[in-house]
């Protein structure tokens, strides 16, 4: 199979992520609908770089952790309702599944330092995904999709020439209302439409799977976390946060310290002016290697040994 044909099945796969209705938002909740438990960003920041992916085909992928388990892997899509997890996932990280259409994610935490708590989302195996997945075209394992009932609450700043993405809390929770809340006859034309549009979606990747072999050699560079945000723009580069628990964080490294060098051992030194420089330079990192870091606090120069993370946060 050609290369162009095995990105067009991609293509097509991704693209029905938005038209699956796991959630419709109302003006009013239904009296007859238990309320659904109001999610709450639980650090307190006032903006988070969230560092990103971008798969060999161009989607933006994020890690979290689902409950303290993970990380997981999603596709970014500003068109899909809202948090799906794959059974397998949902498995893994203990969430439970009920009767309804939604479950309840207790605490959702991105890369960057956004924690979140009582996230609704649904539980199901797109079609879209495992199609992806059985043909490994991102080279890494899909876990779901971040959608509508987390993205928002922020607002979005996403320019792809930056190591990151800018989540800002705006303050506002949108209600959020089940598909089971509605009525019976709406419901099931909904339903009706997707699942028509999934067995398309299955059949699709049935197809693909069958023209593609599974063992593609697609390979995608883990880069390096350190758990550490400088302050955008900064000379020096200065820490703005670390993530609690992050690999920075256990190493002693704080919010203030001023990096001023990065030195692999065997190599040259590499001294640093900026924020710019510095991320640059921890890019660098191998994630079975110590990297030290040399800071000022305050006045006093301090040297620390940072093992980083390559596999998640």
């Amino acid at each position: 199979m050609s290369k162009s044909l095995k990105w067009a099945i991609a293509a097509a796969l991704v693209s029905g992520l938005w038209c699956i209705p796991a959630l419709a938002v109302n003006e009013a909740p239904s009296p007859s609908v238990p309320a659904i438990a109001s999610p709450q960003i639980v650090s307190k920041q006032r903006s988070y770089r969230i560092p990103y992916e971008l798969s060999p085909i161009d989607h933006i992928l994020l890690r979290a952790r689902v409950n303290g388990h993970g990380p997981f892997l999603f596709i970014l899509d500003t068109g899909a309702p809202t948090v799906f997890l794959s059974p397998a996932a949902a498995k893994r990280s203990g969430v439970t599944v009920g009767k309804t259409s939604h479950v309840t994610l207790r605490s959702f935490h991105m890369e960057g330092g956004l924690r979140m708590q009582n996230i609704t989302g649904a539980v199901q195996e797109l079609a879209q995904l495992q199609g992806m997945n059985n043909i490994n075209i991102t080279g890494e394992h899909l876990d779901g999709v971040i959608g509508f009932t987390l993205l928002a609450q922020f607002r979005l700043h996403i320019d792809l020439s930056r190591s990151h993405l800018v989540f800002t809390p705006t303050g506002w929770q949108p209600h959020i209302q089940t598909l089971d809340s509605l009525p019976t006859s709406e419901r099931s034309a909904i339903q009706s439409g997707a699942d028509k549009s999934q067995k398309q979606m299955q059949d699709l990747a049935k197809m693909a799977g069958s023209l593609i072999s599974p063992a593609q050699n697609v390979a995608t560079n883990r880069r390096p976390f350190f758990g550490i945000q400088f302050e955008v723009g900064a000379h020096p580069a200065a820490v703005a946060t670390v993530v609690t628990g992050a690999p920075a964080w256990n190493a002693g490294i704080r919010a203030g310290d001023q990096v001023i060098r990065v030195w692999y051992p065997g190599r040259s030194p590499i001294d640093v002016t900026n924020a710019i420089q510095a991320a640059s330079a921890l890019n660098l990192a191998d994630s079975t290697k110590g990297v030290v870091l040399v800071v000022l606090r305050g006045s006093t120069r301090r040297k620390f040994t940072v093992v980083p993370d390559a596999g998640g946060f």
